[in-house]
């Protein structure tokens, strides 16, 4: 089981507002200040562990659960979260949030757990979940705490939520704020729900690119292993390694900028000017063929014993012109 990065995020984004050396305690839960310094990764659920029990123990004013809580009750002023901070503030009532409680979860939790014995009311929820708060209590308390907080997105008090051994309860007032009601009616429902169907969508994609990052990583280091067995065969250089990191980076900003277009356009029947205008900004012409395209060159990189540079530098150069 993996978590959101957007968890640690939240932290990061808490301690530098108090003051707090987050990127010591990174280093020490085995974690990387890159990997926590924005929502669209997963992390390793003993790591992320460690790093909230650390804060925890570090912070110098609060050192017990109440602070993991108090994390979480400020999501909505950190902004940590992303897309999804957006997404919460257009729906319609906190029931549109909660009674779906597999896709709130599906955000923070790899693969996504399955919701068993869900039972709603219009102002409550109960449901059971396949692990158990013991488990790991800091990154659970968390969570529990963001449960308590969504409903303050539109504008209503806390929920109050109860997490017993596997079992979750959750209470909310049913007092909506009239302004953002109207608001939120405003909005087209179903742009709404295409919105946010595009964005999941998204989401596993992403989960799905970085699964197969994580195996050609695991190739790299196996050809490194290679390497100290048989100089002669394989021969990875810091230029070669550079390389590699630099191809890892240009897929992953090709598909963010796929997956911003992608949300802008869910809904839209036609391109309108300013859809026009906002693909123009993005390269989105150039991004479908560039993606795939670097996806193969890794590949075939790390496929092949021998590195022709001249070749490489001069397809990076024409990727860059074709990007400006």
């Amino acid at each position: 089981m993996q978590f959101s990065s957007k968890i640690a995020h939240s932290f990061v984004q808490y301690g530098s507002r108090n003051q707090l050396d987050t990127v010591r305690l990174l280093n020490q839960s085995g974690l990387s200040f890159e990997l926590c310094s924005h929502g669209d990764a997963w992390i390793d659920s003993d790591n992320l562990e460690t790093f909230l029990k650390l804060f925890k123990e570090n912070a110098s004013d609060i050192n017990d659960m109440s602070l993991i809580e108090k994390v979480g009750h400020q999501a909505l002023d950190l902004k940590a979260w992303g897309v999804l901070d957006s997404v919460l503030k257009m729906l319609r009532s906190s029931k549109d949030i909660y009674h779906n409680p597999q896709r709130f979860l599906s955000y923070f939790i790899f693969p996504a757990p399955p919701i068993k014995k869900l039972s709603s009311t219009e102002t409550s929820v109960h449901f059971e979940v396949p692990f158990f708060f013991e488990e790991y209590p800091h990154i659970y308390s968390y969570i529990k705490a963001c449960f308590e907080v969504l409903s303050t997105f539109l504008g209503e008090p806390l929920a109050s939520v109860t997490w017993d051994n596997n079992l979750i309860h959750i209470n909310w007032a049913h007092k909506q704020n009239l302004l953002l009601e109207q608001e939120a009616y405003n909005l087209n429902p179903e742009l709404i729900k295409n919105i946010i169907e595009t964005i999941e969508s998204s989401n596993i994609q992403i989960r799905t690119l970085q699964a197969k990052i994580a195996e050609q990583t695991l190739t790299l280091a196996r050809y490194q292993e290679i390497k100290s067995l048989d100089q002669s065969q394989t021969c990875w250089t810091s230029h070669d390694k550079k390389w590699f990191e630099d191809q890892v980076s240009k897929l992953q900003d090709y598909f963010l900028r796929a997956q911003q277009m992608v949300t802008i356009l869910a809904g839209s029947e036609k391109k309108s000017k300013f859809v026009k205008e906002a693909m123009k900004k993005v390269h989105w012409n150039n991004v479908p063929e560039l993606f795939p395209e670097t996806v193969l060159r890794l590949k075939s990189r790390l496929n092949s014993n021998d590195y022709f540079e001249n070749e490489h530098l001069k397809q990076d150069q024409k990727f860059q012109l074709e990007l400006q």
